[in-house]
């Protein structure tokens, strides 16, 4: 909680925004200077992506058309009546957790199971009972390197400031576009 405070009181850190963005911009491009497109990005975890939906094939098999049922369809849609609810995933083979599942198999880059603290959401349009995303909070990578290098961090300030961290994910499904957006907006407001 005092590492909370102290951020909060600490403003001096915004200063760095821009030299942080920059660092960010040349760590995500390759090693060769080359920009890393989208479609690179695909490539390179086309192999994770085949072998995450073979591990969900069984689920599929068993729940897909229950699962297909709240894929929204254009027509589904009435952007005035978006009414955005969080759905808490308690469990991963509850319907809420397979629909979580299954969404994240149309991302490009796959979602890993990962360790620790997990909190994952659906967000569901009452209207329409269709989903309008996903989302999830979870522990930041413990061990990177060039992040504690960055900030200064030892071992011990690591493990002190990152504790009270969470990471986000977030995904529209066809909802995206301009009423996507409005209805992240909404959930958001």
């Amino acid at each position: 909680m005092e590492s909370r405070k102290n951020l909060e009181e600490d403003h001096s850190y915004q200063s760095q925004w821009p030299e942080l963005r920059e660092e960010l911009i040349y760590c995500l491009n390759s090693p060769n200077g080359q920009i890393k497109s989208k479609e690179i990005i695909r490539q390179l975890h086309e192999s994770q992506r085949k072998e995450r939906a073979i591990i969900e094939q069984k689920m599929l098999k068993k729940h897909g058309k229950e699962i297909l049922s709240y894929f929204a369809e254009g027509t589904d849609i009435n952007p005035s009546c978006i009414n955005p609810q969080l759905v808490l995933v308690n469990k991963s083979d509850s319907l809420e957790g397979n629909l979580f599942r299954a969404a994240t198999l149309f991302w490009s880059v796959p979602v890993s199971r990962g360790y620790g603290r997990r909190m994952r959401y659906l967000v569901i349009d009452k209207q329409n009972k269709k989903l309008i995303g996903i989302f999830a909070l979870g522990d930041p990578v413990f061990n990177l390197k060039c992040r504690d290098e960055w900030i200064g961090w030892d071992v011990h300030q690591r493990r002190k400031h990152l504790f009270p961290v969470f990471n986000s994910i977030e995904r529209r499904s066809r909802y995206s576009g301009p009423d996507g957006i409005l209805a992240m907006g909404q959930l958001c407001s």
